[in-house]
């Protein structure tokens, strides 16, 4: 599939052009994993992607058909600034191009080879299933410094963002 960054649109599937990702990166320092890359249109259609499904944004979409959560109406930022309804925000992008480095660099959407084990042994055989296995090694999904970028686009709850979790099925 070609990247599609056409604002607002039912086609599009990236927050972020190629060419503002490689102007970003031209700038950052540690970019070797965009810059060397052959998959960056896969990247940030993906860092898009994963933005869309685990973040929970202020607002409602503005255009009923729009393939993506932005732009968005009714939001206002932490500095009381109302978002622009027809463009998608500076920290949205920057989330975007900062996610892209790190799905570049490994999948956060992997399960845990231990996820949902509480207990094995081998002789005789026994396995615990822990459905709350939450092992402290398991990275999320959505890296706390990416919410921070967003902060003041998400909903919140108790001065936390709020990030909906993956879930094993």
């Amino acid at each position: 599939m070609a990247l599609d960054a056409s604002v607002g649109t039912t086609t599009a599937n990236s927050y972020v052009t190629i060419a503002e990702c490689e102007a970003y990166f031209e700038d950052r320092i540690h970019a070797e994993a965009f810059t060397s890359s052959n998959e960056q249109d896969q990247a940030a259609i993906t860092a898009t992607q994963m933005l869309d499904w685990y973040c929970s944004y202020k607002g409602q979409k503005t255009y009923d058909t729009q393939a993506l959560e932005w732009p968005r109406i009714d939001v206002v930022d932490k500095n009381g600034l109302v978002v622009t309804s027809t463009t998608i925000p500076a920290r949205v992008k920057t989330a975007t191009f900062e996610l892209m480095l790190i799905i570049m660099e490994e999948d956060r959407t992997a399960d845990s080879p231990l996820a949902g084990i509480a207990e094995a042994s081998l002789g005789p055989l026994k396995i615990k299933s822990d459905l709350t296995n939450t092992s402290p090694s398991r990275k999320k999904v959505i890296p706390d410094k990416i919410t921070a970028i967003l902060s003041g686009l998400l909903f919140s709850a108790s001065n936390s963002m709020v990030v909906k979790r993956l879930i094993r099925g």
